[in-house]
């Protein structure tokens, strides 16, 4: 190969030293920084939600705490649960518990049950929330 040749060659080649990034297209040189930003955030959203970084209001910590003991206990019975309470209501008793109540509705023994259950949640010392109590009424 004579030298004109190769010099031709490197030149149609349109290496420029930019790396495999420059060899994209147009359009994706700018959508895939901005798609990796929006994929950082939505983990970073994620990541706080689960962790209790996002949420510090008492009464839908107390919501889900009671949602989960119901369901737990129910279960825990071999019933199985068609649909669980909301506890709207959410009641500060004092600084240390929180009660709320609402219906449930369940599958026991092959029968659908509808029963109003009403749950206790206490604070500890160190600001943990745990469930006190679970009742079913009638």
């Amino acid at each position: 190969m004579t030298e004109a040749q190769q010099s031709s060659g490197s030149a149609a080649s349109g290496s420029t030293g930019g790396g495999w990034f420059s060899n994209l297209p147009e359009w994706a040189r700018w959508a895939i920084p901005v798609m990796l930003v929006f994929l950082g955030v939505g983990l970073i959203a994620t990541f706080l939600r689960y962790t209790g970084g996002g949420s510090s209001d008492p009464e839908s910590q107390v919501q889900s705490l009671c949602q989960a003991a119901v369901q737990d206990d129910l279960e825990a019975r071999g019933n199985t649960v068609e649909d669980l309470p909301l506890f709207s209501d959410v009641e500060q008793v004092d600084d240390a518990e929180y009660r709320t109540q609402g219906s449930v509705s369940y599958d026991e023994d092959g029968e659908s049950e509808q029963r109003t259950v009403r749950c206790v949640v206490r604070v500890d010392e160190d600001g943990t929330m745990q469930v006190a109590s679970v009742r079913f009424g009638g």
